[in-house]
């Protein structure tokens, strides 16, 4: 019992320990509340404030001061209430046999991280309800200059380098919850001088494990050859232990802790 106790007391400690870190999010407006301009339709992603994207083919935002198509709980996709506020955002991020182009996520990092530290990555993701697939390959890409492509496609990266600095979970893992928030986590050791972040998946279709998934009955309409993701909450901490970041990055209510 006191084992438990005091076990329970360290992870409590460390959550706190964690929790203050949020105030030092190098992420601008991580969950999408603040916006400028008026908010009409799909693909009007660059009306957050410090969110774009790279290609021509742009991200969707969702509010739910906006019904219909794009609003929250429910939009065109499916149903999900925000991890935290009222907005959020969404990507494609496989579709079969490539019939549609993936988007993204791109902003520009409060300030640039520091050379041979490590820094803490997560993002909440949702499957949507009218995906037929779910996938394994969604990640951060961490760059010193912004990615960029002057037309609708998909940002591929095959060689080495760029993909180290793709941050997965270290986990490989398919995101296939509908109704429930996961995380996306890891660990990222900068060189330097990178300043962007970009959110989506950056492996070929022949690299990326997917999972079929049969419709769920608490939405209606008709499933989509695709994987489309909300995206809330995306935080970068620096990070003293790594193994701290990975142990405490699922731990989201501090009634849990209370629980063991």
């Amino acid at each position: 019992m006191r084992s438990k106790l005091i076990y329970s007391l360290f992870i409590l400690f460390s959550f706190n320990s964690y929790i203050a870190q949020e105030d030092n999010n190098l992420v601008l407006n991580p969950s999408f509340e603040s916006i400028d301009g008026k908010l009409k339709k799909l693909n009007q992603i660059n009306v957050a404030n410090d969110w774009y994207s790279p290609t021509s083919l742009k991200a969707d935002l969702f509010s739910s001061s906006v019904p219909g198509d794009i609003g929250t709980p429910e939009n065109i996709y499916g149903k999900e209430f925000p991890k935290e506020g009222e907005n959020y955002a969404g990507i494609l991020t496989y579709s079969y046999n490539n019939k549609k182009p993936r988007t993204y996520l791109q902003s520009m990092l409060i300030k640039p991280l520091a050379s041979g530290l490590n820094y803490c990555l997560n993002i909440h993701v949702s499957l949507s309800d009218l995906s037929k697939y779910a996938i394994d390959n969604i990640g951060v890409y961490i760059s010193e200059e912004p990615v960029t492509l002057d037309k609708k496609g998909d940002i591929i990266f095959n060689n080495k380098a760029e993909l180290s600095s793709v941050v997965t979970n270290e986990k490989s893992k398919i995101y296939k919850s509908r109704y429930k928030w996961e995380t996306v986590c890891g660990v990222f050791q900068a060189d330097g001088k990178e300043k962007y972040i970009t959110i989506g998946n950056f492996f070929n279709n022949k690299d990326t494990e997917y999972e079929k998934l049969t419709k769920s009955d608490d939405f209606p309409g008709i499933q989509s050859p695709e994987a489309y993701y909300y995206i809330d909450n995306v935080e970068l901490v620096l990070v003293e232990d790594p193994d701290l970041c990975l142990s405490l990055i699922h731990i989201s209510e501090p009634t849990r802790l209370l629980s063991i």
